[in-house]
């Protein structure tokens, strides 16, 4: 009897094994298969519809100026980036050389001088200045590497940065008191205290900053499939011959429909 059981479980092994490698081959096979027809239903929609555009600001806009060379202009753009992502705002990043004498509400002025410029954040390297300036009114802030470099090295002092120009849009757009624990927003009483922090608010107050943003005269901006914004009227001039069939597709049938 165990020499029966044996050989049948010896036989069953030996299937198994010859299955499992097919069953492997089919799988992979499907997933493949799955893959390809999300490829062309993606090149379809983009054929149909165009990419996803963005439209361009009316009004003014948020500019983040870079005004030092400690950190890389990369950890800025990032943090732009990001915030741009996620309130759909105009911001904008810049290198610029500091203003001649140590006057931040001067150099925070200057900055908002132009009617392009609702709000303003600077990212400066002074010598004895503290690491965050804001006037939340005025609706800039500054914010100060030299001052956040005590007990950091590199990927801790850009990190530190980060955060303070996460802190310093929401402070130069009104978004500011911390309730939630862990928050960036939350109380900075030396650069340490930022180790402890996520690098970015959290998500209440970034709808504070886009409804300070609304009272400033800063509009969101809006995404699209290309056809759609050739369709409500702020779609860019065609930039390929998708864009221009589209183009000509929507004029037609608004041309039509008037008709």
């Amino acid at each position: 009897m165990k020499r029966v059981l044996l050989l049948t479980l010896g036989l069953t092994l030996g299937v198994c094994a010859q299955e499992a490698p097919k069953d492997k081959e089919a799988d992979e096979a499907a997933a493949a298969e799955r893959r390809a027809r999300m490829q062309e239903m993606r090149a379809e929609m983009l054929r149909k519809n165009g990419p996803v555009v963005t439209s361009l600001p009316k009004g003014p806009g948020i500019l983040f100026r870079d005004m030092q060379s400690a950190v890389p202009h990369e950890v800025m753009t990032n943090v732009v980036e990001n915030l741009g992502k996620v309130t759909r705002l105009p911001f904008t990043a810049e290198t610029a050389d500091p203003p001649a004498g140590a006057d931040p509400l001067a150099w925070a002025r200057e900055s908002l001088a132009s009617e392009k410029t609702g709000a303003v954040v600077l990212l400066v390297d002074h010598k004895g200045w503290p690491s965050l300036f804001t006037a939340p009114e005025e609706s800039w802030a500054i914010v100060n590497v030299d001052a956040l470099r005590e007990g950091a090295d590199d990927e801790k002092l850009s990190r530190r940065v980060q955060q303070e120009l996460w802190r310093a849009a929401c402070f130069a757009l009104s978004a500011s008191d911390q309730r939630a624990p862990k928050c960036v927003m939350g109380v900075v009483l030396k650069p340490a205290d930022l180790d402890e922090l996520n690098v970015a608010p959290f998500p209440e107050y970034l709808g504070r900053m886009m409804q300070h943003a609304r009272a400033l005269g800063i509009e969101n901006l809006k995404m699209a499939p290309y056809r759609k914004a050739v369709e409500d009227g702020w779609a860019e001039k065609p930039a390929n011959e998708n864009e221009q069939r589209i183009w000509d597709e929507v004029k037609k049938e608004q041309e039509e429909a008037k008709n």
